[in-house]
């Protein structure tokens, strides 16, 4: 028969076992326990890292945007600054030139020839050719020998060449240097492209 002390150490065994195996149950327990609250926490972690990113995105998104705007703004305005000094450049040097034309001998030829030709564009009827005073000088004896009906006026505003109003059809021609040159500046732009719109 067994002893008390064999007794109490068979159950010292059991209660001990029984012991190892509630605590390796509650260890076992609280690594699931665990293991749940890190993958929470690591999945609370993404969202948060994740929304935070897409903040600093969109954020980066808007500030990349404003300094493409604003680049784009600057050189819009550097483009157009340029334009502005390539054409007062362009169009010194061309009044020079046409100065020295109005006052060359082939003017008066020009001249006459952009007379006829206008007032036959301008059509048949009382026409009236604006010119510059001193074109009027220049000219006034050969226009009265063309067989139409034109009176000449003097018009501050024309810069070589001339304008001609049809009365009786009321039709206008401007064929002034002033004009071709607006025409040949705005075509020159467009075409190599220093045009804003």
């Amino acid at each position: 028969m067994a002893t008390i002390d064999e007794k109490l150490e068979h159950f010292n065994k059991v209660a001990l076992e029984e012991a190892a195996k509630k605590r390796d149950e509650i260890l076992q327990q609280m690594k699931k326990e665990k293991e749940a609250l890190i993958n929470q926490k690591r999945e609370e972690f993404q969202v948060q890292a994740q929304e935070f990113l897409k903040a600093e995105l969109q954020y980066i998104e808007k500030e990349k945007n404003e300094i493409i705007s604003k680049a784009f703004l600057e050189a819009r305005e550097l483009v157009s600054k340029k334009r502005e000094e390539i054409k007062k450049s362009v169009f010194d040097e061309i009044e020079e030139k046409i100065k020295n034309f109005v006052r060359s001998d082939h003017y008066k030829e020009y001249l006459l020839n952009l007379i006829t030709k206008s007032c036959k564009l301008a059509g048949e009827g009382e026409l009236i050719v604006l010119l510059r005073e001193k074109d009027i000088n220049l000219v006034s004896e050969e226009v009265s020998k063309l067989p139409l009906k034109i009176s000449l006026k003097a018009k501050d505003e024309v810069f070589g060449g001339c304008k001609v109003i049809n009365k009786s059809l009321n039709t206008f021609i401007d064929n002034t240097i002033s004009k071709k040159i607006k025409e040949s500046m705005d075509k020159f732009f467009e075409i190599s492209c220093l045009r804003i719109d």
